[in-house]
């Protein structure tokens, strides 16, 4: 969880700024944590960066956590 990426965030915006740098797209996998969520919930995300640099977007799939492992 302490290692997951926020987006947006910190972490985005270097994958952005190396993305612009080299001029590439960058389709990258991340685990993201839900800033917005108290629960702890995380996904197994992929982000789209264009050669720009920006976020074209993201596909988010839920990670279950252990209490919803459970159920």
């Amino acid at each position: 969880m302490e290692q997951s990426v926020a987006i947006p965030g910190r972490n985005v915006d270097i994958l952005c700024t190396a993305a612009r740098d080299a001029g590439i797209y960058v389709v990258i996998g991340v685990n993201e944590r839900n800033i917005e969520a108290s629960s702890g919930t995380l996904y197994n995300t992929l982000l789209y960066i264009d050669p720009q640099g920006d976020l074209l977007g993201c596909h988010q799939k839920l990670v279950p956590t252990a209490a919803e492992r459970t159920i």
